[in-house]
């Protein structure tokens, strides 16, 4: 019988940790913030590194949001998700599908802006719509790759843009509710703030152009023909349905959509802008946006 004690013993390598801490993205997520760090201190951009695993909740879900960047104007945030994925699954695709209201928002970022409003004695939130130039995309998938044996480390395969997206709305919500908490113990009157999802990733993104009404209503599937060849592109701007049960409860005010028109709805109260973003490209895409927004 052999004990525990007299069994050889196997002392943890530098390799052992360098390939734990990849592979579960701790790597990827502070490397991410150095890059942010590099930009602004080198006046690429604006944002500045703010907090990192700040704890929230919305409607009794906590989590803890990978990191926030705040621009040196004072009142614009990122809310960052970093997503390291499966090298099987390292192909994200992007296109474009018509809402009820077609044509609507095509070149529009869509931000939520948080503040402190007299006449309600509160917090509201209202929305920001920003035109920039190209297209934004409202369906986004994982292309699997046959050709890569295993799975090459990371935390993201076959649905990991959803899952993305959901813990980066679920994160913004949180410090969305964490100061409406605020506001309900002390005055909060000179806050304003403007926030925006970022999931950072270390998957490939493409764009893509599919004609998915000629799909068979026999088989469901599209022809090769009706689909262009897909284009790398270093970030993507993502109009995601928030679901309610991520949404903070602060009222929206500003489009009164009319609640018989459920495509007004749609856009008015759920559709948020999230960017994506190819990690090499991080510091590249906080330069983008500050020109977008015009932040300066």
């Amino acid at each position: 019988m052999t004990f525990e004690s007299e069994r050889p013993r196997h002392e943890p390598t530098p390799s052992d940790v360098a390939k734990t801490l990849s592979h579960h993205g701790h790597a990827f997520h502070h490397r991410s913030i150095r890059a942010a760090q590099d930009a602004f201190v080198s006046q690429q951009s604006g944002w500045a590194f703010h907090v990192a695993e700040f704890p929230v909740e919305v409607r009794e879900r906590q989590t803890r949001i990978d990191y926030v960047l705040k621009h040196r104007s004072g009142r614009d945030y990122l809310v960052v998700e970093c997503k390291r994925v499966y090298d099987k699954f390292r192909r994200w695709c992007f296109t474009r599908v018509p809402y009820e209201r077609r044509g609507n928002g095509l070149t529009q970022l869509i931000r939520e802006r948080v503040r402190w409003s007299p006449m309600a004695n509160g917090l509201i939130a209202e929305i920001r719509k920003e035109h920039h130039v190209g297209n934004t995309q409202n369906l986004g998938f994982e292309l699997k790759d046959d050709k890569v044996s295993g799975s090459g480390g990371g935390n993201g395969g076959r649905g990991a843009i959803e899952d993305a997206a959901t813990q980066v709305c679920l994160g913004l919500n949180g410090l969305i509710e964490y100061h409406l908490a605020k506001s309900r113990r002390c005055e909060y009157t000179n806050f304003d703030a403007t926030i925006m999802p970022v999931i950072l990733t270390t998957a490939k993104l493409y764009e893509v152009e599919v004609d998915l009404h000629s799909a068979s209503l026999e088989t469901g599937q599209v022809d090769d023909g009706q689909v262009s060849k897909p284009q790398e592109v270093p970030w993507v701007l993502y109009q995601y349905p928030v679901s309610p049960g991520l949404r903070h409860p602060i009222y929206v005010v500003g489009e009164e959509a009319d609640p018989t028109n459920l495509g007004k709805v749609l856009e008015a109260d759920y559709v948020r802008t999230i960017a994506v973003v190819q990690g090499e490209h991080f510091g590249e895409f906080l330069g983008f946006i500050d020109r977008i927004l015009d932040l300066g």
